[in-house]
């Protein structure tokens, strides 16, 4: 981690940092409606970091719950394997971890647990499986749009044995922090200081995506180097494995002369920091602290992720991880069903779903129509349409629960329906791309084309009905429609 001073004030930045917008629940307490379509307009549309102050004067907010002691009664008995000074990696207990950091920061505590006897100083406690504890806490607080599998968050679609880990807790202190990333597959990222000892918080630099090729043009030079960026000619579209590795880390003198201002969060208890999809950011803690993350996957994120991130992901071969193929998939099936349901009920606006997702409005139904047309077109083009065009005779249609199962071994790319699959490896499968590409193992001619036990034309039919069924049940009340027979496009190539 750089040694480089910390931005401790968000009032007072150097020329090349500006504080990113902050606002207050206090202001919002009255007026939930507002605030889902300041934080809609601004965070998703806009695609703007944010920061929601006061969290912890709501009513919800208990501050025990929340305590290090608290914590380990939690998840004190949990094998954590931490990062360590030069690169040691240990399996450590969890509660002796937490009870040594309290004693070497001087915190008040219990003796629950014997204290380890490495010291923890420099270490990062990441990624912690957050207690079920938090997570009811979390909806006494947190709008329910912004919760982890709420109703803003596609996530909730998946069959839990797909979900990947996503509400996790973060405990750290001086010298410690996350190098400058992305959310995975363009997600929203949420981030909650839930308590911190005197004089503690987090240094966040936020880097917006469009700045992304001139980021590179700074990340670019390596320690062997003494190369001067030109920042007149920055590299266009880039696919740097290195920015997308997770340990890069951005100095503030780097940016002294970017054509660019980064945005600064200085989170302090309380403060839940809200990160646009495709943002980079960089976290420098100082003192003791913990925070609650989640990821959220929008209609919005997913076309960023199809858009640049999964053809990056199978360019520098990491796993896509969220599975984005089957969450549209799954989304515009469970939605298509509701919209029959609403179709056919005499009170459709008092129906859960419409609730929900608020169609009792003009603008949440125009959001929610936005959104399906979003996923229409991802469905069509990017998922559909790449599997139309490899029509084989003789293709080995897997068992019946073999659906969003299979994970392309060389891209790691998830697979939606076809893929190629070596008879003598036996547990090796390519996805369309990368055999087209010429990517293999040894046996490539002994490679046959494999499908989900799922119809093609099963997933067109659901094209074709959704779009009847959005514009019968939202689009004639709002007068949006969306275009019809666009699958005959791709049928006929």
């Amino acid at each position: 981690m750089p040694e480089t001073e910390i931005l401790d004030d968000e009032s007072s930045l150097p020329p090349q940092f500006v504080a990113a917008k902050r606002i207050t629940m206090k202001d919002y307490m009255g007026e939930p409606t507002d605030f889902r379509n300041m934080v809609h307009e601004y965070c998703i549309r806009k695609g703007k970091p944010l920061v929601i102050s006061d969290m912890h004067t709501l009513p919800g907010w208990d501050s025990e719950t929340f305590s290090l002691d608290q914590l380990k009664k939690y998840r004190g008995e949990e094998i954590s394997t931490l990062d360590f000074p030069e690169n040691v990696k240990k399996e450590v207990v969890l509660g002796k971890f937490i009870q040594k950091l309290q004693q070497e920061n001087e915190l008040e505590r219990d003796r629950s647990y014997t204290a380890l006897r490495a010291s923890t100083q420099k270490v990062y406690a990441k990624d912690i499986t957050c207690p079920t504890e938090y997570a009811g806490s979390l909806k006494k607080i947190i709008p329910d749009y912004l919760l982890p599998h709420g109703p803003d968050d596609l996530f909730s679609i998946l069959p839990e044995r797909f979900r990947a880990e996503n509400l996790m807790c973060y405990l750290g202190q001086n010298n410690t922090g996350t190098p400058i990333h992305r959310d995975l597959c363009g997600t929203m990222g949420h981030n909650l200081m839930t308590m911190g000892d005197k004089d503690s918080f987090a240094e966040w630099i936020i880097i917006e995506h469009e700045h992304r090729d001139k980021l590179a043009g700074i990340l670019r030079p390596s320690q062997t180097e003494d190369l001067v960026v030109d920042f007149s000619n920055p590299p266009k579209h880039t696919k740097s494995s290195f920015m997308e590795s997770d340990r890069a880390w951005l100095h503030n003198s780097m940016l002294k002369n970017a054509q660019f201002q980064a945005q600064v969060i200085v989170q302090r208890p309380g403060d839940l920091v809200i990160i646009p999809s495709r943002a980079y950011h960089q976290v420098r803690n100082v003192g003791v602290s913990v925070k609650i993350a989640w990821n959220r996957i929008t209609a919005q994120t997913l076309q960023y992720a199809f858009e640049d991130q999964i053809p990056l992901y199978q360019t520098i071969i990491r796993p896509e991880v969220y599975k984005c193929k089957a969450i549209v998939a799954l989304t515009l099936q469970h939605w298509n069903t509701q919209l029959k349901k609403l179709k056919n009920s005499k009170k459709p606006r008092s129906t859960e779903f419409a609730k929900y997702h608020g169609l009792n409005t003009d603008r949440n139904r125009k959001i929610f129509f936005d959104n399906s047309r979003i996923l229409l077109a991802l469905f069509l083009t990017n998922i559909l349409a790449p599997e139309m065009t490899y029509v084989k005779p003789n293709i080995v249609t897997d068992k019946k629960d073999e659906v969003f199962t299979v994970r392309c071994d060389f891209c790691y790319g998830d697979v939606f329906h076809r893929y190629y699959h070596c008879e003598i490896c036996d547990d090796y499968d390519l996805c369309l791309n990368c055999y087209s590409m010429g990517r293999s193992c040894e046996h490539v001619t002994n490679m046959k084309m494999h499908q989900s036990p799922k119809k093609m034309s099963d997933y067109i039919k659901l094209y074709k009905e959704y779009i009847q069924n959005l514009n019968n049940v939202i689009g004639a009340s709002i007068k949006y429609y969306c275009e019809e027979d666009k699958e005959q496009y791709f049928l006929e190539k």
